[in-house]
């Protein structure tokens, strides 16, 4: 954008403030609401705006982290990668027919019995977002949780 395109987009209407997340306008540098940005000040206020943006949230993160590391320790963070941490804590997300298995104690049922043959026909048919939404209907959970146990539940349609 050149610098008649600027002043005619924003003219001295764009001041030296951002709207954070919380819908609060927030000053940039010291009287910025009374500051019009400049077209050669631009680069400096999309910093400014940027360091505004992405420092908000700093209390909650220092919050979480403090939580995570009363959990964790800090060296265990320090060796996994982001990935390996969140599939840890939240499971992974590709939901394999083997993993599923690996996961299912049984419980009042045995594996070999007709109703569970049907189930596991079905979810071995099933895409990866349903079986997704099939163990969050289940366990409340949308990824792999630790273990599931089956076990035999009263129906009238029980043809056991």
């Amino acid at each position: 954008m050149d610098k008649e395109a600027f002043e005619f987009q924003f003219g001295n209407e764009l001041t030296y403030t951002t709207m954070l997340s919380d819908q609060k306008e927030v000053e940039l540098i010291p009287g910025g609401s009374h500051i019009p940005v400049k077209y050669e000040d631009r680069k400096e206020f999309i910093q400014l705006v940027q360091k505004a943006r992405l420092q908000e949230s700093k209390k909650q993160i220092a919050a979480i982290q403090a939580g995570l590391l009363k959990v964790v320790p800090h060296i265990v963070l320090t060796l996994l990668t982001w990935q390996e941490l969140e599939k840890k804590i939240c499971g992974d997300p590709e939901i394999t027919i083997e993993a599923l298995k690996r996961s299912i104690e049984y419980a009042g049922v045995e594996p070999n019995e007709k109703r569970v043959k049907y189930l596991w026909e079905a979810l071995t048919n099933f895409t990866n977002e349903d079986r997704s939404r099939f163990l969050r209907f289940v366990t409340g959970r949308s990824r792999l949780p630790s273990s599931i146990v089956i076990c035999h539940g009263r129906s009238e349609y029980d043809t056991r």
